[in-house]
């Protein structure tokens, strides 16, 4: 499961973080925090948010993070047909 969480620092309290254990509870997660205000201009973060801004888009990308992280649809190529 990916979830994106946008809101202000000031409104991170005790029952966020006791949603956030419910809708994990007995998994491992990890979380990311980066700054999405007006003077936020890192490529990577316009990027990814376009990226996953579409639902099909964001879905397939998800799934194929998913796929590599557990090894599976891998294709790899005949390597010699590069040399």
């Amino acid at each position: 499961m990916y979830s994106v969480y946008r809101l202000r620092a000031d409104d991170l309290d005790e029952r966020f973080l006791l949603s956030l254990k419910a809708l994990f509870t007995g998994k491992e997660v990890e979380i990311a925090v980066c700054d999405v205000g007006e003077d936020s201009t890192e490529p990577e973060t316009d990027t990814t948010t376009y990226l996953l801004s579409d639902p099909k888009r964001r879905e397939y990308l998800l799934q194929a993070v998913e796929d590599i992280r557990y090894g599976r649809n891998i294709i790899v190529p005949d390597q010699e047909q590069f040399q």
